[in-house]
């Protein structure tokens, strides 16, 4: 949870600014007060460029803008940055990702630094001490705890113990066992009538104060909040430092420098959580391959699949020269009969392990709505449509499955023959040691990006990195060309962007998977803090109505849909991906998209194939 900020250490703050009224970086902080004192968690970014400079045109202006305020942000934190130091910001407050008041970097690791020196003076090791808040944290997820606490000795406990255990519920951000327990020791606030101040959870999209919760609920959100705290003691004890002059991470509103070949285009992520796609507002709708963007309500529903679905296939292999035993592309490619026979050729050179993970369920087909109305997601235009029967995987493909098809075809990816890959690396990452476990958590300020020569499939992070233990993730690293090969020889086929959205959503039109409230447990995003790929099943309890799974977060999916209506296939094409992945922000849809060209590959994006 962010650290707390008092609005006097704000008002002290701003105060020594000496912001001219009327000035923009004096209405930005004023903006930024007036929500933050209503208790705002999170501001959206176009609520503030609304209030700056009021509506945009159109998508490309509100980019534009967002940009504006991004950097306006900057100037303004480097100055309170500069008051931290002199001494007349206290408390250290930025305007964080989130764009509300919450404590930098430097703020956090003096306080950290100060509470790992008393423990040092104690004569407690730092090992010890961190044994000691993972045991707690432990207890605190035991549900039997919130009884003990209530029941007193009644319970067997005696006053004291009950109220030590409620004191440390409380310092753990949990009000209602906390506040009872501190009354029972005479604390001095509570006697005095103040009020706890009650913190909300963060990344739900609608917030709960804590005092409503299960008791169940109450020890997860303890523990998590003891989970961080051991993650910064950790990075205290390794002596880790963050580069200098970068406060936090700032939402992915830019697009990434494209390589040299302008493949590497991917685009932002937006302050929603969703994405912000390159060239949007462009005056174009965007729309799926094989059909027009949607018409006015009432107009019969656009089509997606079957027949369509192959005959894009089929263009797509042949555009990039792409073939398959029985598929070449001088006659057109694959049929559904050859595809058929292809794929049971493929499944039955599979051990049982990779069996799991090549399962096919049944997508009914019918009519459904896709899209999302403002397109600040780089959603489709809300409209109808209409998709026929077909079965989708049940996860993405595997690294074990794409060595499967590796080892059948001696085939080399785009990144192998380049020599190169793009690795993202997140703002959380776990460092390991050379036996493989777990040697510290590293948090980084921002997102980062590199080309890493000799990253691939079989090397994600680059040439000293391997699959170990990773046999069960989803296969990175592979362009569009890459994903129409394998399933060429798999007998498998690409979903268009509308089987892929009517499918994800269950035919329900679902924002999320599991429904439609956001919840950071049920997916691979940055909210999650694992800073790499999981397993394609670790969220299967997650899954969508259908049975999918891993269909948010994890990896970016490709798609078989030019980003821009009408657009011809080929290596020069910018695709629709979809799904997010592990760096995307908390509150991701299902209606995201990401405009990629076809030959770019990265440790972000994979692939998910259909049956006929």
């Amino acid at each position: 949870m962010p650290a707390p900020i008092s609005m006097d250490a704000v008002d002290q703050a701003l105060g020594h600014l000496g912001y001219r009224a009327g000035t923009l970086k004096a209405r930005f902080l004023e903006a930024v007060r007036r929500r933050f004192a209503e208790g705002a968690r999170r501001v959206d970014a176009a609520e503030l460029v609304r209030e700056l400079w009021g509506p945009w045109a159109d998508v490309a202006e509100l980019r534009r803008r967002r940009k504006n305020l991004s950097g306006l942000k900057s100037a303004v934190n480097a100055d309170l940055k500069r008051l931290f130091r002199e001494g007349h910001n206290p408390e250290g407050l930025v305007v964080g990702p989130r764009n509300v008041f919450s404590m930098c970097d430097e703020a956090k690791d003096r306080v950290i630094e100060a509470v790992a020196g008393q423990v040092r003076d104690a004569g407690l090791a730092m090992e010890e001490f961190l044994d000691l808040l993972g045991r707690l944290r432990s207890m605190l997820r035991d549900p039997s705890l919130s009884r003990l606490v209530a029941e007193g000795a009644a319970g067997g406990l005696s006053a004291d113990l009950a109220g030590l255990l409620g004191e440390i519920r409380g310092l753990a951000g949990e009000e209602g066992a906390g506040g009872a327990a501190r009354g029972n020791a005479g604390d001095a606030a509570d006697a005095s009538g103040e009020a706890d101040a009650v913190e909300e959870l963060e990344d739900f999209e609608e917030v709960e104060e804590i005092e409503d919760l299960e008791p169940e609920e109450e020890d997860a959100e303890a523990a998590e909040d003891l989970d961080a705290a051991i993650e910064a003691f950790e990075e205290v004890l390794e002596g880790d430092e963050t580069p200098g002059g970068i406060e936090e991470m700032e939402d992915f509103a830019e697009e990434i420098e494209a390589v040299d070949d302008g493949a590497e285009e991917i685009a932002a992520i937006g302050e929603d959580g969703a994405a912000a796609p390159a060239g949007a507002g462009e005056g174009a709708a965007p729309a799926a391959a094989g059909g027009e963007a949607g018409g006015p309500a009432g107009t019969a529903p656009e089509t997606a699949g079957s027949a369509g679905g192959w005959a894009a296939f089929r263009e797509a292999l042949a555009a990039f020269g792409v073939a398959g035993p029985g598929a070449g592309a001088a006659d057109g490619g694959t049929e559904p009969g050859e595809a058929r026979r292809l794929a049971a050729f493929f499944d039955q050179a599979l051990g049982r392990r990779e069996m799991r993970f090549n399962r096919y369920l049944a997508v009914p087909g019918g009519e459904t709505e896709v899209g999302r109305a403002g397109g600040l997601d780089g959603a489709l235009p809300p409209r109808r449509v209409r998709v026929a029967p077909f079965e989708m995987a049940m996860y993405p493909v595997t690294n074990a499955l794409f060595e499967a098809f590796v080892e059948q075809t001696g085939y080399r990816t785009v990144a192998e023959r380049v020599g190169y890959s793009t690795v993202y690396e997140g703002r959380f990452r776990k460092a390991r040691d050379a036996d493989g476990r777990l040697a510290r958590f590293v948090v980084n300020p921002f997102p980062a990006a590199r080309r890493v020569p000799g990253a691939c499939w079989y090397r994600p992070g680059g040439p000293e990195s391997s699959l170990h233990l990773r046999r069960d993730h989803p296969v990175v690293h592979v362009a569009l060309e890459d994903a129409l090969a394998f399933c060429a020889w798999t007998g498998r086929r690409l979903p268009d962007e509308l089987e892929w959205e009517a499918a994800a959503r269950a035919f329900r039109a679902l924002d999320y998977p599991w429904g439609e409230a956001w919840r950071p447990e049920a997916c691979n995003t940055e909210a999650a803090a694992v800073g790499d790929t999981t397993p394609v099943d670790r969220y299967e309890a997650h899954a969508n109505p259908l049975g999918l799974v891993d269909l948010l977060g994890n990896v970016l999916e490709w798609t078989l849909s030019p980003f821009r209506p009408g657009g011809s296939h080929g290596p020069g094409t910018a695709y629709a991906a979809r799904g997010g992945c592990w760096i995307s922000p908390a509150g991701v849809r299902l209606t995201a998209r990401w405009r990629v060209e076809a030959r770019t590959t990265s440790n972000i994006l994979g692939f998910r194939c259909v049956l006929l």
